[in-house]
């Protein structure tokens, strides 16, 4: 017998193989100007992303996921941190950027640059990637952010951006840090942001 999870997991892989959903597709003209460390969000399907996207964030957009992208030979690849038992992911997993799309609800997409980063942050934000992928942490479903053996979608995204090329820094206060870490929006709304792309309006 399914457990609920594992049902909703089932549930979701259905519904992204069906023929009749749309999948969105990003012209040149956009993926062009994708640059390594930009963020993407997506709002995902199923009652975990309901949650999120509801309870995890104070904004106005319906987001309920965050990934990082690296631009190599003009290949977009985004990493993130996901857990699906039914697709084997429970970690920090790499995905080309079109499949990291065909998991994205109803045209709900934001791309976002968080500032100017300099090519030595691009190369750090790399290094911290990769540094994460080497101590392979499961993926944090008690979202603990105090803890880094697991981590969570966001929880990965700051700590690499908070790491050595210091793209962001954390608030001072512990409140503020809380706040920081449990917020999606904190990241789509950071100030000095630069909107690459968005389904928004």
């Amino acid at each position: 017998m399914l457990n609920f999870q594992s049902w909703d997991e089932h549930y979701e892989k259905q519904y992204w193989e069906s023929p009749d959903r749309e999948i969105l597709h990003l012209h040149d003209s956009v993926l062009n100007k994708i640059e390594s460390g930009d963020l993407v969000f997506r709002r995902g399907h199923g009652w975990i992303s309901d949650v999120i996207a509801r309870y995890s964030q104070s904004g106005n957009l319906d987001l309920s996921h965050v990934g990082i992208i690296i631009k190599n030979d003009d290949q977009l690849k985004v990493f993130h941190a996901i857990s699906n038992h039914t697709e084997g992911y429970d970690g920090i997993i790499e995905q080309p950027f079109d499949k990291f799309l065909k998991h994205c609800e109803k045209n709900q997409l934001l791309i976002i640059r968080l500032k100017d980063i300099s090519q030595t942050q691009k190369k750090q934000i790399e290094t911290s990637i990769h540094s994460w992928q080497l101590v392979n942490p499961t993926f944090d479903s008690q979202w603990d952010w105090k803890d880094s053996s697991e981590l969570y979608c966001s929880e990965f995204i700051i700590r690499v951006l908070s790491d050595s090329a210091k793209v962001i820094q954390l608030p001072k206060d512990q409140d503020s840090v809380n706040y920081f870490f449990m917020n999606l929006n904190e990241l789509y709304d950071f100030p000095n942001r630069k909107i690459i792309y968005s389904t928004f309006h």
